[in-house]
């Protein structure tokens, strides 16, 4: 009962309703762009090593193609 009354007169703030979460105060936002940032960066520089190994493995096999006529892909693999 006392306890009532206090929220009643304005003592305590209720769980939940007067309180502001932490996502509306902005904390948990910096903190997921901080690290949706991190990860972009990641994922960019995984995506560059993949492309540099890509294009080196092309052109080894071009050279080699046409250096050695070994024959490693078909036709319809070969970039126009």
């Amino acid at each position: 009962m006392k306890a009532k009354k206090k929220r009643q007169q304005g003592g305590h703030p209720q769980r939940g309703k007067d309180r502001l979460s932490k996502q509306s105060r902005g904390e948990d936002n910096e903190k997921t762009i901080a690290e949706l940032m991190k990860r972009k960066r990641e994922l960019e520089e995984q995506l560059f090593r993949q492309t540099v190994w890509t294009e080196a493995l092309e052109e080894l096999i071009n050279v080699a193609e046409e250096n050695f006529n070994i024959k490693i892909r078909d036709e319809s693999f070969k970039r126009k």
